[in-house]
């Protein structure tokens, strides 16, 4: 039996990674004790199963939308709150968009906590300054307004103060009438600095919109709503612009949708950013990405992994020029666990990756000597001396290449 355990374990990791792509509340309760039984297994000998067993179970978990939509609503409410810590939370990372419906919630506290909170935790990988909110009672009108620096480093005299304002209305129906008012408010904050290039950025959500709206209908009406505001918007010196929107095609999850704009692309919308929350792009490095190739979106499972085709720029527009060139799957993710800087999380992290490029490489796009690249921004601070960081990182590296290396190969990765 010991022969076969490498081929049992190989037929157990492919079953469950099926099931990843099944809802948590439709696994039935006799299948989450058989998962708890699988999960239970001598980690040393099953350390991959019983792994993904684990990772099942704790999105099989996860409350249903409602509920954390409730529970989260009633945290925002305590008066004793922490907004800050809240914002630290590592549970708070399934519920930020659970926030931004909690904008428009009927209670003014809950309103204005839910807009801090997602400020802070969206910016979490920055420094900010000085954060206020406030609410226009005639109009109804939700902001905020905020200064913040990249690094908890940054010495303000060399590096640039950035200025962020954010504005949530209640119907895009009525984008064009609300649009002047918030891009003149958000003048007074978005203010020019000493630096040339654009560094402020501007945030603006809606509550409601039409059913028949598609995500690309509503791509080409907010660049066209920008397109007479270009010229204020390089004078308050902004480098993005993003909308927030959420879905009302499933009033069960109420999915929210992102848009980002960027002054780079003369504020027309990325498309490789699309749906990912604002400052992803960043954490995530894309614009070396796609200055240097040009990219396919792929479905991930992961909400904070990223998954690109790419191919170098100058390949041709042809499908044969295209065809010929030599591919690159990108994997890009950012880990919020604290965990993720030693060997049981670097564990964890490793096989959700891998789990990811395994399911790209079915795709019938990818050819059958498309390399792969893995990188990960992890966001929480390590409590640790960087040197000793540093050799702590080197030993699990070492481990996990040593650990993975048959899986590493046949997927052809050659960068971490």
């Amino acid at each position: 039996s010991k022969k076969q355990l490498k081929q049992r374990s190989a037929v157990m990791l492919n079953l469950l990674r099926q099931l990843e792509f099944l809802l948590a509340e439709k696994l039935s309760d006799e299948l989450k004790v058989q998962l708890n039984q699988v999960a239970a297994l001598e980690p040393s000998v099953y350390g991959a199963v019983s792994l993904k067993a684990k990772q099942l179970l704790d999105s099989a978990s996860i409350p249903a939308f409602p509920v954390r939509l409730e529970s989260l609503r009633t945290e925002l409410l305590k008066s004793s709150r922490d907004l800050n810590a809240l914002s630290l939370q590592p549970g708070i990372a399934v519920s930020v968009d659970l926030l931004v419906v909690l904008m428009s919630d009927t209670a003014e506290t809950s309103r204005k906590a839910a807009m801090e909170v997602y400020i802070r935790r969206v910016y979490r990988a920055h420094v900010i300054r000085h954060l206020d909110i406030e609410e226009n009672t005639a109009t109804g009108e939700l902001s905020a307004h905020w200064s913040f620096t990249l690094r908890d480093t940054a010495d303000l005299e060399t590096t640039p103060l950035r200025h962020g304002y954010m504005s949530i209305f209640s119907d895009f129906t009525e984008l064009s009438t609300y649009l002047p008012g918030i891009i003149s408010k958000a003048s007074k904050y978005l203010v020019d600095t000493k630096y040339k290039e654009p560094v402020n950025v501007l945030h603006i959500g809606f509550s409601k919109q039409s059913k028949d709206l598609t995500e690309n209908d509503l791509s080409v009406r907010l660049q066209n709503a920008l397109v007479g505001y270009k010229r204020q918007l390089a004078d308050m010196r902004c480098r993005m612009v993003n909308f927030l929107s959420i879905d009302p095609s499933d009033q069960r999850t109420k999915k929210v949708g992102y848009f980002n704009f960027y002054s780079e692309t003369g504020f027309a919308e990325d498309p490789i950013s699309r749906n990912m929350r604002p400052t992803m792009p960043l954490l995530l490095e894309l614009n070396r990405l796609t200055k240097n190739h040009d990219l396919i979106k792929l479905p991930t499972v992961g909400r904070n992994a990223q998954l690109y085709l790419g191919v170098e720029k100058g390949a041709g527009s042809d499908k044969k020029s295209r065809d010929s060139m030599q591919q690159v799957l990108f994997l890009r993710s950012i880990s919020l666990s604290f965990d993720s800087a030693h060997s049981d999380g670097a564990e964890r992290i490793m096989l959700m990756a891998l789990d990811e490029i395994e399911r790209a490489m079915l795709d019938p796009r990818v050819t059958d000597t498309a390399s792969t690249r893995m990188f990960l921004n992890i966001i929480p601070d390590i409590d640790m001396d960087l040197t000793k960081c540093l050799e702590q990182f080197q030993k699990i590296m070492a481990s996990m290449i040593s650990k993975f290396a048959t899986r590493l190969l046949k997927l052809r990765v050659d960068e971490i």
